[in-house]
């Protein structure tokens, strides 16, 4: 055999060698902390119903609580570190927390003892050994997997799928997907050598790595990624969170600090304005998509489509030694208030009257000195269409639908000060807040009414269509427009009104032609 035809005759078997071997890598914890890595207890993974895993800290507190004095824990401090984690397509956010004692009384090996719960349950130590509190044996690491969902289920023939010890490619339609991350598929098979012809086979269980994308060729990817609690047993108050994100070949990406992900619903879950993190117009277009009509104003739509930011007037109390704070205005109906204090030991950053960050600076940024703080303002915009539909010709019918329009939105905030918390700065996506433009409030506008070139112009988006399939198209249109209008003999009787009229008309016009002018009436 030459060198290519080897490489075709062992590519199955190397495929096959590679999966097992990523199936394997994939049960192995990574090493997190040092170079011993420590005992990883994991739980099932959570399936999420999205196309992306993605991790929101909704609020994050390091709070100490001194030295207590009470007689029954004298000399005793107390930290408790507490994440509230909002996870992509989840009902209910993850709530974590470390605790950790120390004694002033006790012998070094005993001084600290740790307690860690998720969502009110304690994983550690293990409720079987009766203990509320255990001093750290090693290292202790706790990991949380997560899977989202693979994008093409039930696309017909939207993969490719290559059976082991084989070397083709057959298209195939994704039915399902396993709760193990296998896929349940059903391929277009060969029927018998020589054939031709193809037929239908189910696979209960197919590795994600024995399909493509038909169109790009691109391997199949199922997002997957893990929340992992790691707590060093020399420094258990400096416990971190981190995500860890693997490829489609089963490699482990660099972790990254869960405090990058800090963000808030834009506009905030209490706001008047629908629910939180979403933002509503609607459109109405006319029959011949000349005229678009919407119940708000210029400005509104401006404000909407552009999504700016402004600076509104200082909000009240923000002169306070101790405090400072910022109204921000970010398109026509998101209105924040980030409020930053300072207390006895801790500085509390406060967006839209909830807590998102409680904590000293060498929590945060992991040294003293500057105190800084980023996070993300997100939110979704939804535009409703009402238009009127066509058939598959783009002739234009009597019905109307709705078409939605979803887009994301992100604005980053960063807060941060060296000296005292009056001399904070905020920038929104890199811009200062005293460099932002000043919003004017919106007064009573008249409705929007223009036309298409002129809303394209203005805000430049395009006027999506709405096409029914299922309406008659081509010959079929003709005929059953023949036939609702009466079939061959209202065609004929038609015809021959049209006769009839055009005929008396001709009359009509010679007899007025004929009459003689003296029978013709003088107006006086």
């Amino acid at each position: 055999l030459d060198v290519g035809s080897a490489r075709l005759a062992i590519a199955p078997f190397v495929d096959s060698f590679r999966r097992d071997s990523l199936s394997t890598s994939n049960m192995a914890a990574p090493t997190l902390l040092g170079a011993q890595p420590p005992k990883m207890c994991k739980r099932r993974t959570t399936l999420v119903d999205d196309l992306e895993v993605d991790f929101r800290v909704r609020r994050f507190t390091s709070l100490d609580a001194g030295l207590l004095a009470t007689a029954s824990a004298l000399g005793r401090s107390s930290r408790q570190l507490r994440w509230l984690i909002e996870v992509t397509s989840t009902a209910e956010p993850m709530e974590i927390s470390v605790t950790v004692d120390r004694s002033m009384m006790a012998s070094s090996s005993e001084a600290t003892k740790v307690r860690v719960e998720a969502n009110d349950e304690q994983i550690y130590p293990k409720l079987a050994n009766g203990k509320s509190k255990a001093t750290m044996a090693g290292d202790f690491a706790w990991r949380w997997p997560f899977r989202g969902c693979l994008k093409g289920i039930n696309v017909p023939d939207y993969f490719e799928f290559r059976p082991d010890f084989q070397y083709f490619w057959f298209t195939c339609t994704v039915l399902a997907q396993r709760s193990t991350g296998n896929l349940h598929i059903v391929a277009n098979m060969p029927s018998r050598a020589g054939s031709g012809s193809f037929h239908p086979v189910e696979f209960h269980i197919v590795h994600p790595s024995s399909l493509r994308v038909r169109d790009t060729l691109e391997p199949v990817i199922i997002p997957e990624c893990s929340l992992v609690l790691q707590v060093p047993k020399g420094n258990p108050a400096g416990a971190k969170l981190v995500v860890l994100r693997e490829t489609s070949d089963g490699i482990i990406l660099p972790s990254s600090n869960i405090m990058h992900c800090f963000a808030r619903p834009s506009p905030p879950s209490s706001s008047a304005v629908g629910a939180g993190g979403e933002q509503h117009l609607k459109f109405k277009v006319s029959r011949d998509r000349g005229t678009i009509c919407c119940d708000r104003g210029f400005n509104f739509v401006r404000l909407f489509r552009h999504g700016e930011a402004h600076a509104v007037a200082a909000a009240p109390g923000s002169a306070r030694k101790q405090r400072r704070a910022w109204i921000l205005q970010l398109g026509p109906t998101a209105r924040h208030l980030i409020e930053l204090e300072k207390k006895s030991g801790s500085v509390s950053l406060t967006v839209d009257g909830e807590v998102l960050c409680d904590a000293p600076a060498e929590v945060l940024s992991g040294k003293h000195g500057k105190w800084q703080c980023s996070f993300q303002l997100t939110g979704e915009r939804i535009v409703d269409w009402e238009v009127y539909q066509t058939n598959v010709d783009g002739t234009v019918l009597d019905t109307t639908g709705e078409v939605r329009e979803r887009s994301t939105f992100s604005n980053t905030c960063h807060v941060s000060f060296a000296e005292g918390v009056s001399e904070a700065r905020l920038a929104v996506d890199g811009i200062d807040f005293d460099e932002l433009p000043q919003y004017r409030e919106l007064h009573n506008e008249q409705p929007l009414v223009c036309s298409q070139e002129a809303f394209v112009g203005s805000f430049g988006a395009q006027v999506p269509h709405k096409i029914d399939h299922s309406a008659l198209a081509g010959l079929n249109a003709t005929i059953s427009g023949f036939v609702n209008e009466g079939g061959l003999f209202g065609f004929i009787q038609r015809w021959l009104c049209c006769c009839k009229e055009s005929t008396e008309d001709v009359l009509r016009s010679e007899v007025v032609q004929h009459v003689p002018d003296e029978w013709v009436l003088q107006s006086p």
